[in-house]
């Protein structure tokens, strides 16, 4: 279907979970090994790269906005409780400053971007930013919170590979200077490389409404 003119894909989203941010890089190592990547939902593989790279960068210094003081110690604080027992993101949570509609990008800039933010975040000791909703912050919670923001968005994202062996029809398309990106209904060749697992059935969140 068209959304605000840009292709959505839906039933593309995987299940994707990490216990930490080492595991986080061991995917990427992967993703930047791929012949191509396909994302669904509305946005591409540099715009999640560079959201999910923004807000590590912006644990280590400001966030642009806060929630007033009694949300984040109250409503904000429980629901950062209730998501690391539980282990994982919630799709669909609004984000004001997230991208509106697909736009192309370098890949690889994006790529570079998110690296240096977690190798500066792993070498990191001073004070933390206070976080626009989940408040004041440790420094392993926001390792903990980075770990599930990367791997909510990195749902959205998948080896052109892997999408292949379940049938799926797409075609060339170049997101930036890095490995090919497909969008949503389009088809690649040249696959190679290990599937990963999806889950099918699942409807694509928009951009807009990420975390």
């Amino acid at each position: 279907m068209v959304e605000d003119g840009v292709l959505v894909m839906k039933g593309m989203v995987r299940e994707v979970r990490f216990s930490d941010l080492s595991e986080v890089e061991s995917e990427l190592d992967r993703l930047v090994r791929a012949k191509a990547i396909q994302t669904s939902g509305t946005w591409s593989f540099s715009q999640i790269l560079n959201h999910t790279a923004e807000a590590i960068e912006q644990s280590m210094s400001k966030y642009p906005m806060l929630l007033p003081a009694i949300i984040r110690k109250t409503l904000g604080q429980w629901s950062f409780s209730r998501m690391t027992k539980r282990g994982y993101m919630a799709k669909g949570i609004f984000n004001p400053s997230a991208p509106r509609k697909f736009a192309e990008g370098d890949s690889d800039a994006a790529m570079k971007r998110l690296r240096k933010a977690l190798k500066t975040f792993r070498e990191y000791n001073g004070s933390m930013a206070v976080h626009p909703l989940y408040d004041q912050l440790k420094k392993p919670d926001f390792e903990k919170l980075h770990t599930m923001h990367i791997a909510n968005h990195l749902s959205y994202v998948e080896p052109v590979d892997a999408v292949a062996t379940k049938g799926k029809s797409m075609t060339d398309g170049v997101s930036g200077r890095g490995p090919k990106s497909a969008k949503p209904g389009q088809k690649a060749r040249g696959l190679t490389g290990r599937a990963a697992k999806s889950k099918s059935g699942k409807k694509g969140a928009k951009g807009s409404k990420r975390k």
